[in-house]
Formats: C-alpha cells, structure tokens, sequence
C-alpha cells in the first residue's frame, strides 16, 4: 500500500487550515500565559532575587550548587505542586481539542466552522479523555515492567562495581526498549481515536485492543508514515536553532526579531501537527477502504 498519498493529502489539509492552525496557535499561546503566571508567582515567592547561583555562573561549582538546592527545597515543592495541575490541565486541553480535528478533517476541511469545531470537541472529548486514561494505565504497566527489572540489574552492577560502560549499556538497554513500547501504545492510541471517530463507537476499550491489532498488522506502513512525518518538525527545529544561532539575542533588536520568529515557527508547529493528524487520519481511512 502507498503511503505517500495520505502523506500528501495530511499536507493539503494542513495548507488549507490556516484558521485551524491559528485557532491552535491562540489557544495554546492562552494557555501558556496561564501557565506562565502561576509558575512565575511560584518561583518568585520560593527563589526570590537568590544569589546562590554566582558561585557557579562562570563554571561549574558544586558546593554553590549543593547549598543552592538545599537552600531553595521548599521552593522546588512548590514548582511540584504547581506542575501537579498543570500538566494534568494541559493534557485535557490537548484531549479537547482533538474531537474538533477530526471533525474538521471529515467534514470540509476547505471551509472552517468555529462553531462545529466546539461542538466535534464536546462530542468526543468524553470517549477520547477514556481512551487516554487506558493508555496512560497502559504506560504505568509499561514503565514497571521495563524499570523494576532494569532497576534490579542496574542495583547488582553497582554492588559488584561494574564499570561505567557497563551502566551505560543498561541504561540505553532499557530506555530503547521503553521507548519502542511506548511508541506502540501511542500510536495504538492515537489510530483507537481514528476508529471511534470513524465508527461512531463507544466501546473505548475494545476500540483500543482493535487499534493495537491493527498498528501489528499494518507496522511497517504505520512507522513509515510517522517517520515520513517526523522529518517536518525536525526540519523545523533546525531552522530555527540556525537562526537563533545566526542572529542571536545580544540586542533589543534581535530580542524582538527572535520572539517575532518564535511565534511564526510556533504558529507552524501547529500546522504540522494538523499534517501529522491528517496524514494517520487519511491513512487509516484508506486501509479501511480496502
């Protein structure tokens, strides 16, 4: 099966959402700014104007940097009970705002409607939120299995003063193989969506076994197309640190010029990520097809 036409089209759908795209961009400069203040309020009344850190600005001093987070514990408990509701807060915004993709990417993704975007996340946001729980207990098992054995490998190479390399290996051991799972039980999670969306169905849990069935079945094309996908926001990213590089931040001007940069790569980061939805969307639509 050619993979290079849902591609293409995840791409055409991207262009022509330019009001999607900056719905995205506003909602999650929105929502940085809610992070922003409370985190800031957080640091400011934990770390204060510290100057613990002088001891260590020019280079490394781990004394500074020893009594530096001694000094400022309470403090990193506060950013931990910030970040407790945050990313929580974060993760709902980004479950909500899917159902209204993909209702978008069914219907006439030519022409945007503000109004059924709202409802396509209301409508799903229940049955995606569950699927998102399953995957998320899905990880916790994950994150067991591979850590409690690592841990216990890692504990008998120290107690027999294995050498560093040794550590490393296991270290990079399990961390692939961590990584190779998780990126199944995502991408199992993200074609379950593609099913209930497409099906109408409300069996969360079954829809999931099925998507898992179906990302074994179809793997070289499922991880084909992610990494087709993948080399846009890598892409992406270099330009961005070259010109960060080439321009830098010395000036006023070139503080400006670089914030102004950073809104239009983040304004386009949203773009691929309707190309990546669009494109898996498209693909699945199209095995299913026949």
């Amino acid at each position: 099966m050619n993979i290079v036409n849902p591609y293409i089209r995840g791409l055409h759908f991207a262009l022509k959402s330019v009001r999607l795209t900056t719905l995205l961009y506003v909602t999650g400069l929105l929502f940085a700014l809610v992070i922003v203040l409370p985190f800031h309020a957080t640091i400011t009344k934990s770390y204060g104007h510290s100057m613990s850190l002088d001891g260590f600005l020019k280079d490394f001093n781990y004394t500074a940097f020893a009594e530096f987070f001694t000094g400022v514990a309470d403090g990193r408990l506060a950013i931990f009970r910030t970040l407790f509701w945050l990313v929580p807060l974060f993760l709902l915004v980004q479950v909500f705002l899917k159902g209204g993709i993909l209702t978008m990417l069914q219907e006439d993704y030519a022409s945007f409607s503000m109004k059924r975007f709202f409802e396509g996340c209301g409508e799903w946001f229940f049955r995606f939120f569950l699927m998102s729980v399953y995957l998320l207990v899905l990880m916790g098992f994950l994150s067991v299995l591979v850590g409690l054995p690592a841990s216990l490998v890692l504990k008998h190479q120290l107690s027999h003063a294995a050498t560093e390399q040794s550590l490393y290996n296991t270290f990079f051991i399990a961390g692939g193989v961590y990584m190779l799972f998780l990126s199944f039980i995502l991408l199992a999670g993200e074609y379950g969506r593609y099913m209930l969306f497409s099906g109408d169905s409300r069996q969360v849990l079954k829809t999931l076994w099925r998507a898992a069935g179906f990302v074994i079945r179809k793997i070289h094309l499922v991880y084909g197309l992610l990494l087709m996908l993948a080399l846009a926001p890598l892409a992406l990213a270099a330009v961005y640190f070259l010109l960060n590089n080439l321009i830098g931040t010395t000036t006023a001007l070139t503080i400006l010029l670089m914030f102004i940069i950073q809104q239009a790569f983040i304004w386009a980061r949203n773009m691929i990520r309707l190309w990546v939805v669009g494109g898996q969307f498209f693909f699945f639509g199209k095995v299913v097809e026949g």
